[in-house]
């Protein structure tokens, strides 16, 4: 529900209506180079397989704002599932030429991805393509991206009973393909019963256009990032913040 001015309450909610005549199992937003709202939501596959880190898997769901700050929206559309795999929540990141990029986590262990071919056209996006695998997983448990400060989206993920964490990029600013996942960093942790050892990684960029990440480790619930020295060099050493 847009909010009516700088300072105003906000008014009722407003519901958006089922994707696919299902209920929403998780969404994400994010707004097109117009300044229009789209909002991606996964509606639940029957007798799919539960994911471990965003909840269910299923098909996912868009719509979009008619135009910039409008209570008018386009009718839900959906983006398939890649390959016909199930995914889970996705993750939206924008290119550095306006253009939106998808990615998902999908039931068969890899990371899917699919971008806008035109930054103010929420219809107009690439198929869906895999990410590389990241060696003996296929894919990220959990990842976050950022843009860095050349214009290239970089992917920074999490692994399943491990504190490594794992990187990859795309090979220039705005392309389709992008570079084969390494290692990163470890995380400072001991080994616990649960399969998730550390959480969701926030990923973002400071105002030098540098990555950060922050991860937090579950046996001891500390908060640890890492900082880009460079643009395309994070450190080595996760460094602890103070616990609150």
């Amino acid at each position: 529900s847009p909010q009516p001015g700088p300072s105003a309450f906000w008014p009722a909610w407003t519901s958006l209506g089922p994707s696919g005549g299902a209920a929403v199992l998780a969404a994400s937003a994010t707004t097109l180079a117009d300044s229009r709202a789209e909002v991606f939501a996964v509606r639940k596959v029957p007798a799919g397989p539960v994911a471990t880190a965003f909840g269910d898997y299923g098909t996912l769901w868009h719509r979009w704002q008619q135009t910039a700050d409008s209570t008018q929206w386009s009718g839900w559309e959906s983006l398939g599932m890649p390959n016909g795999t199930p995914v889970s929540a996705p993750t939206v990141a924008e290119n550095h030429d306006g253009r939106l990029e998808l990615f998902a986590q999908a039931s068969d262990g890899l990371v899917w991805h699919r971008a806008l071919r035109a930054a103010n056209d929420p219809t107009s996006w690439s198929p869906w393509a895999p990410l590389h695998p990241t060696g003996p997983q296929r894919g990220a448990q959990d990842f976050g991206v950022a843009r860095d400060a050349d214009g290239k989206l970089v992917m920074i993920g999490t692994g399943q009973g491990s504190y490594l964490l794992r990187h990859t990029a795309q090979t220039t600013a705005g392309a389709s393909t992008w570079t084969p996942w390494s290692p990163l960093a470890t995380v400072p942790g001991h080994s616990i019963p649960e399969e998730i050892w550390l959480s969701h990684p926030a990923v973002g960029f400071n105002q030098a256009g540098l990555i950060e990440t922050f991860v937090i480790a579950r046996d001891t619930g500390q908060l640890y990032y890492l900082q880009a020295t460079a643009s395309g060099q994070l450190t080595l050493g996760p460094q602890a913040f103070p616990q609150p």
